[in-house]
């Protein structure tokens, strides 16, 4: 009587771990399906800040940049005049173009003052992801949250995040700045508007301060592509 009860007890235990197995299993399968179908929160941020952005190479010196404009007739890239140096024609990687895509693009204006240089390349057709410049009038505050984004150490684009910190010549930041993020674009959280131009960070005793960086400044931005009569909107 002792074994007959023994072998039931273990046949019942045997059935409830099939259940719980099987069980198991369907919710995983239930949840992985319900994770592919759910859209990406994300996917937003990432066509109106990743896809505009760009990798650029001009001799050894490697930076990153922005699409601003793109028709039929031309791409127009916004970067750090520093990135481009002398350099009348330099690479330029779309990352979200038909894959990694490299592109010769001519440098038609600079201003080393501004630390600012506009390219244009051509796309055979307009390139679908374009940054949107915020009004000319807006004006950050400091605590303002913003986004960097750049091709660090030569990367495909990335995101760093922080708050506009100094508001003067050069308004600053503390979302860090890594090397090849130079030229890269700076743009507000609750719009994803692109407002300035990642262009340098502080110095101190030989070390960089990644995260105490200047922009070029919105304002600077328009006056440079008035000056060079360029079609942005």
């Amino acid at each position: 009587m002792r074994y007959g009860k023994e072998k039931r007890e273990r046949a019942k235990a045997l059935v409830i771990a099939v259940v719980l197995v099987t069980f198991g299993a369907i919710t995983n399968w239930c949840m992985v399906n319900q994770s592919l179908d759910r859209p990406n929160p994300y996917q937003e941020l990432y066509d109106q800040l990743l896809k505009p952005s760009v990798q650029i190479r001009a001799g050894y010196s490697t930076g990153s940049g922005v699409v601003i404009s793109s028709t039929s007739q031309a791409t127009y890239i916004l970067s750090a005049a520093h990135v481009v140096g002398d350099e009348s024609t330099v690479d330029v990687t779309f990352y979200f173009y038909h894959g990694d895509t490299e592109i010769k693009a001519h440098v038609v204006a600079t201003d080393t003052a501004k630390d600012l240089a506009l390219l244009r390349t051509y796309t055979y057709k307009p390139y679908p992801y374009v940054a949107k410049l915020a009004l000319s009038t807006y004006r950050p505050y400091i605590f303002t949250p913003i986004w960097v984004i750049g091709c660090a150490l030569g990367y495909p684009p990335r995101p760093t995040n922080g708050e506009v910190t100094a508001i003067n010549s050069h308004w600053e930041i503390n979302a860090p700045i890594w090397p090849g993020n130079s030229g890269g674009g700076v743009f507000l959280k609750d719009t994803n508007e692109l407002i300035g131009i990642a262009v340098l960070v502080k110095v101190y005793r030989g070390q960089l301060v990644s995260t105490m960086g200047s922009i070029v400044t919105l304002q600077e931005i328009y006056e440079f592509l008035e000056e060079g009569k360029v079609v942005y909107e």
